[in-house]
């Protein structure tokens, strides 16, 4: 029994038929409809896809969208909610800002257990582990349900340049942003979001980078891309990071070519006294080790004896053969009241050896292994604070150790920041392309 349809003289088939009619593979098709080759309808989860189409396919001729047929038959899917994967999702900073825009979480990835626990707490959901099973065979990118639009804040690796001109594959394998291209390139989603630290656009003298954007434009996307510090966005945080959108060529038009991410309001100055908790009870709250007090206090009892407030401290209780011991130890007051600590004098290569941050100041951008400690107040910042210093709402609770929660914050993205970058890609799409044809082709 068929399932062809005859809709207005023109004879519709589902994939299976349209292949057998073509004297293809069923996989072969499906690729050139996800690279927009052959002109389909999805209805559920069967394609539809009209004569015409396949005839100018086999033809050699280019597919006019719209011959790509109308059925009566209403979509399942047919929502106005964009659907969205979650690539390296760690504590969801993505998704809660794409679901405050109206978005659907199809499928989620992480392969820290920890983070699985997290993100399962919070969405009522999973992530799938290693994203690279997904990625082994076209049966396996099929597993992972249709989308419009793709997130990633993926890890950064160095790329091999060998044998470059071969293409996105060879050029990116070895390297996670290899299993985030091979997703995009099966799936062709409208949209896509990437983040990585701003360091991307210096690493490996920029090639890296270049590699990037370049498979991306290969696959047909039209990107925006940018460095956008939270502390823009009144979080006292200092944060940059490297953020791009990207747009489906087929949905661009020339007129928002120039279009550019918002960066936020450079003249916000949030301080860290307004995510502090002034209740909180020594119990709450881990206190600066008596050493490191002990230095701070040293540092301001003799900044006035030392040229320019640059303090040089006892190295005797250092081994000799070691950088401390050998170098010194100096500490410095900075004008926005960040005081560092490094090895060696101002002759020599300086290395950072630790900073503390005051509560009238911001701080600088938390990562997995290390989160702000206060001067002032003589204390690190909660997990809660850190909640808020990442734009996440404070009442939000871990089922996890203290330790896990503050490396799933260090490793976040911030939330305020992602919520403009979203708006900032639904602002392209709604420029690059009518409803009606965010319902077709959806």
């Amino acid at each position: 029994m068929t399932n062809k349809k005859t809709t207005q003289n023109m004879t519709v088939f589902t994939l299976k038929e349209a292949a057998a009619y073509l004297k293809i593979s069923d996989s072969t098709l499906y690729r050139n409809i996800k690279k927009n080759k052959i002109p389909a309808k999805k209805l559920g989860k069967q394609w539809r896809i009209n004569e015409t189409a396949l005839n100018n396919w086999l033809m050699g001729k280019s597919t006019n969208p719209n011959t790509v047929v109308k059925l009566e038959i209403k979509d399942k899917k047919s929502t106005n909610k964009l659907r969205f994967i979650d690539l390296f999702c760690g504590i969801g900073g993505f998704r809660r800002a794409a679901e405050k825009h109206n978005m659907e979480c199809v499928f989620s990835s992480d392969n820290d257990k920890f983070v699985q626990e997290t993100y399962s707490h919070w969405y009522g959901d999973k992530p799938h582990g290693d994203i690279t099973a997904f990625t082994e065979s076209e049966e396996e990118l099929n597993k992972i349900d249709d989308f419009d639009v793709l997130f990633a804040g993926f890890p950064c690796q160095p790329f091999s340049y060998a044998g470059r001109n071969e293409g996105f594959e060879d050029k990116t394998r070895g390297t996670l942003f290899f299993h985030v291209a091979k997703i995009l390139d099966h799936h062709k989603p409208k949209a896509l979001v990437l983040e990585n630290v701003k360091g991307l656009k210096s690493h490996n003298k920029g090639e890296t980078l270049e590699t990037i954007r370049e498979t991306l434009k290969e696959m047909g996307y039209t990107l925006f891309e940018d460095i956008i510090n939270s502390y823009h966005f009144n979080v006292p945080q200092y944060r940059e990071r490297w953020f791009c959108v990207g747009i489906r060529n087929d949905l661009i038009q020339n007129s928002i070519d120039s279009f550019k991410l918002n960066k936020g309001n450079m003249n916000l100055k949030p301080e860290l006294h307004s995510i502090l908790d002034n209740n909180i009870n020594s119990k709450n709250a881990q206190k600066i080790p008596l050493f490191e007090l002990d230095r701070i206090r040293y540092h301001f009892s003799n900044m006035k004896h030392f040229e320019n407030g640059r303090v040089q401290h006892d190295n005797s209780r250092y081994a000799p053969e070691t950088k401390k011991g050998k170098h010194g130890v100096y500490s410095f007051l900075k004008p926005d009241k960040t005081l560092r600590f490094h090895i060696g004098d101002v002759a020599k290569t300086q290395i950072q050896e630790a900073y503390y941050v005051h509560s009238n100041t911001y701080a600088p951008a938390i990562i997995a292994n290390r989160r702000p400690k206060l001067w002032d107040i003589q204390r690190f910042l909660t997990v809660r604070e850190c909640l808020k210093l990442q734009a996440f709402p404070e009442d939000l609770e871990f089922p996890v150790s203290d330790a896990q929660a503050f490396k799933q914050l260090g490793n976040s993205v911030c939330v305020a920041v992602v919520e403009s970058v979203v708006k900032d890609m639904l602002n392209i799409l709604d420029m690059a392309q009518s409803k009606t044809q965010l319902k077709q082709y959806g």
